[in-house]
């Protein structure tokens, strides 16, 4: 259901930056919002699950739409979102990736990679520094570190593809036959116009931005209390009681935490690759995928086992399966040895 909501919340701030429209009333953003969740519920081939709470989609929707609402109106308050000029929208791109191969025997096969995706944003701010961007409205716990961010995968792939790639539409990217091979004619006439302009300058962007939208949630209360017991126990007459009570004081910790009505985080997470950095990091991505190529598979532990790997069961059976397999191997051979045997 997340990815619903989410492809509905990208629809609003694509129209934002389209139209150049920042100032959207609550009534504006839940029009296009819901308009595009409905559209998108349509065209699936599975319905999403329906959390228990909910009797219906309309249930949960009716629920939780205020929540994205919200965080997109928290979006257009921040100059850094209003002055950016978007050139390039939700654009479908495939990157084709030329190989060298070197098998176990030192024979050469040369090969292509191709890799396809959809750029949430990508153009320039007023000081002319090209941008690519992504927008998420993933929970917090999915939120990455600054260091997860400069290693990240897709964001590599994306660089990449913005300076060798080309764009992609419904109409010329790539599919599968019914024999599963892969057909892909692109770039269209209409895609291959893009490139060189604006729409498509190919080239390496200057900065990468993830857009943590949940960061646009605002604070319901205060981190501290605004008035405190005064640490010394210094007394005054209380008009209320009659009698002398201990005062109250300003909190000195209030000052530095966040107040009610603030955002919950800076909305931007920023990182910032060279060309070198960006060639060296896809080549560890062209690493990954001859590995997978060849079926080689090995172990990452880390958090995201906790909460989100779909294959953890998997993974902790594997390790039970070759422990198993090594107690019957050396099983086999204490039961053949001697220990009598010189």
């Amino acid at each position: 259901m997340a990815g619903f909501f989410g492809t509905a919340g990208h629809a609003v701030v694509y129209d934002m930056h389209e139209k150049k429209n920042f100032a959207m009333s609550q009534l504006e953003i839940l029009e296009i919002f819901e308009t595009t969740f409905y559209e998108e519920i349509d065209k699936a081939t599975h319905l999403p699950s329906i959390a228990p709470s909910f009797g219906s989609i309309q249930d949960q929707f009716d629920e939780m739409s205020a929540g994205y609402v919200t965080l997109i109106q928290g979006y257009q308050t921040k100059k850094e979102n209003t002055e950016f000029m978007s050139t390039i929208h939700e654009q479908l791109f495939v990157l084709e990736f030329p190989v060298e191969i070197l098998d176990e025997y030192g024979n050469i096969t040369n090969e292509t990679f191709m890799f396809t995706g959809q750029i949430d944003q990508g153009g320039y701010y007023p000081d002319g520094v090209f941008a690519l961007r992504d927008i998420k409205f993933r929970q917090d716990a999915f939120r990455p570190s600054r260091t997860e961010f400069d290693l990240d995968i897709q964001m590599t792939v994306y660089s990449a593809a913005m300076k060798w790639g080309v764009p992609s539409c419904e109409a010329c990217r790539p599919t599968y036959d019914a024999e599963g091979e892969r057909v892909y004619n692109g770039p269209c006439e209409a895609c291959e116009a893009k490139i060189g302009t604006p729409q498509w300058p190919q080239k390496y962007p200057e900065i990468s931005q993830l857009i943590w939208m949940r960061d646009y949630e605002r604070r319901t209360k205060d981190r501290y209390a605004k008035m405190i017991k005064d640490p010394l126990k210094r007394k005054e007459f209380s008009s209320i009681t009659g009698r002398k009570v201990i005062r109250e004081v300003i909190n000195p910790k209030w000052e530095d935490g966040y107040k009610k009505g603030d955002y919950k985080g800076p909305g931007l997470i920023k990182t910032v690759r060279s060309p070198s950095a960006i060639e060296i990091f896809m080549a560890d991505v062209i690493n990954i995928c001859i590995n997978i190529r060849n079926g080689v598979f090995y172990r990452n532990p880390g958090e995201k086992c906790n909460f989100w790997c779909r294959y953890r069961e998997q993974c902790v059976r594997g390790v039970e399966a070759d422990i198993d397999e090594l107690t019957e191997e050396k099983a086999m051979v204490y039961g053949t040895l001697d220990p009598f045997d010189e």
